[in-house]
């Protein structure tokens, strides 16, 4: 029997009955043994538009059906007959002096419609109406367990794919926790699981109530780039007053809810000429949930990380006040410290651990005496040795801090030298931590083309030759390598041009 994954109505059974192998084998044996009599069909509820397949139609393979005046007055006397004995009969036309069998289609004890045969030249035995009833039987029978798995496929199948799709939103959208990422990628796996052409999201400013665009795509304009729309549609503006979702034939709008309403996420146009369904909009408010849990974990990573940094900028400003500009690195110093982590190939948490450590890379200092740190000439073998040793007693504020514990080692040290003459513990090559290694190269550039109270600053070709001569001596000769990139492709120029007002300042 041909597979069907929705399960039919009454109307239509008897269609799928046709389409049935143990129907079309039922036709084969018997058109031989009963001379290619003419095989009908009815509707219970049409009894009196009897509709035959025709010899020519059944040589075709057309399931088509043509009224037949003929045989249409006794046909209807049978069925009626049929109908009330719930049981095959014969009949005889009295024109053509003709036979037929009118044979009631059971399903549950209920009459779906008729079937029989026209046209036989002898009457039909009681034999031959037990067998053709119990041969249809057998066939309505495999049709109903059919269709009894075509419904429990439809009932397990969208929870299969539910849980599918739980799993795999799960293991996209929590592989990030940053916001600008999260939103995109919602919107991107939005479209790729429900096959449609645009996704929005919308979130709820909890300060002021207001709703606003952050993520939007439209496929049939770019499959690439994000486009940040300027106002939600009235549709999104009412799911978030609201909170309920709307289902239409082109849209589905599902609320975003954590402990309230925060936003909204909206698919719309099904890619070719199909209809969101009800499974669609079942999806969609699963994917909402584990949306809403993702952006929940990213929006308290963010809290963190902020606090995180707020702490390490307080420490600074601390430091500041006690020795104003003997500590301070500008914002380029940061910036290129990421930047040379992420040309480096430093995976995120690493990058996170770089930016942290440039915050706050001589919090040493904080323990050391002023009148060293005040001192503009050459510094005494005696005072180079107590700031070796004070910078690592100034580091023991950090290990109170176990976000910033990692922290640790960059600043520790950012002084060594690449070939084994720093400090504090003339660490040589790759046993340098990576990020001191990087600290060094940018401590050292920015220290150069920055102003001091005791000397102009250094020309920028003149800063990018001297840590490109002390590659392997001072410095990681891959670093510089990294380093002499960033000079070279004009990113390095970019960065002081954007901070040249704060490196003109006296440090």
């Amino acid at each position: 029997m041909a597979k069907t994954k929705v399960e039919p109505k009454k109307g239509e059974l008897l269609n799928i009955l046709l389409e049935a192998p143990g129907f079309k084998d039922l036709k084969m044996a018997f058109d031989s043994f009963l001379g290619r009599p003419i095989w009908w069909m009815a509707g219970k509820s049409t009894l009196a538009a009897i509709k035959p397949l025709t010899r020519t139609q059944r040589a075709r393979g057309i399931e088509d059906y043509l009224s037949i005046a003929d045989y249409k007055k006794s046909a209807l006397k049978a069925l009626r007959q049929a109908e009330r004995k719930s049981s095959p009969v014969s009949f005889n036309h009295p024109v053509s002096n003709t036979f037929g069998i009118a044979v009631p289609i059971l399903k549950d004890e209920t009459i779906l419609g008729f079937f029989g045969v026209c046209g036989l030249k002898t009457k039909p035995k009681d034999a031959l109406l037990n067998i053709v009833t119990g041969y249809m039987a057998a066939i309505v029978d495999e049709m109903q367990k059919e269709l009894e798995l075509a419904r429990v496929y439809n009932l397990v199948r969208p929870r299969a794919i539910a849980l599918s799709t739980v799993h795999t939103i799960h293991r996209l959208i929590s592989s990030t926790l940053d916001t600008q990422e999260l939103f995109p990628r919602i919107a991107r796996l939005s479209l790729q699981v429900l096959k449609a052409e645009r996704a929005n999201i919308c979130m709820i400013d909890p300060n002021s109530n207001t709703i606003s665009c952050i993520a939007s795509v439209d496929y049939k304009k770019s499959k690439d780039i994000f486009k940040v729309k300027k106002a939600p549609s009235s549709l999104e503006r009412k799911v978030a007053q609201t909170g309920r979702s709307i289902y239409r034939a082109q849209i589905l709008c599902a609320p975003l809810v954590d402990e309230e309403i925060c936003g909204v996420i909206t698919v719309r146009e099904k890619i070719g000429d199909e209809k969101f369904s009800i499974f669609d909009k079942e999806i969609l408010t699963t994917l909402a949930e584990q949306a809403v849990i993702a952006i929940r974990n990213a929006q308290l990573y963010k809290e963190q990380e902020d606090l995180t940094i707020g702490t390490i900028k307080s420490l600074g400003y601390l430091l500041d006040a006690k020795f104003p500009r003997l500590y301070t690195h500008t914002q380029f110093f940061e910036e290129l410290m990421v930047e040379l982590g992420k040309e480096v190939g430093l995976k995120r948490r690493e990058l996170r651990v770089l930016h942290y450590s440039a915050l706050m890379p001589d919090l040493g200092k904080v323990v050391m005496p002023e009148e060293i740190l005040k001192k503009e000439r050459a510094l005494s073998g005696k005072e180079r040795k107590i700031i070796k040793t004070h910078t690592l007693r100034g580091i023991e504020i950090l290990r109170y801090l176990d976000v910033l514990k990692p922290v640790i080692p960059i600043i520790v040290h950012h002084h060594e030298k690449y070939n084994g003459t720093g400090y504090p513990d003339k660490l040589k090559g790759k046993n340098i931590p990576m990020g001191a290694r990087i600290m060094a190269v940018a401590d050292s550039f920015e220290a150069m083309i920055c102003h001091r109270p005791y000397r102009r600053p250094m020309p920028f070709r003149m800063a990018v030759s001297e840590i490109r001569r002390q590659q392997g001596k001072q410095f990681d000769p891959e670093i510089v390598k990294v380093f002499m990139q960033i000079a070279h492709d004009g990113r390095l120029e970019a960065l002081i041009r954007k901070h040249a007002d704060e490196l003109k300042k006296v440090f």
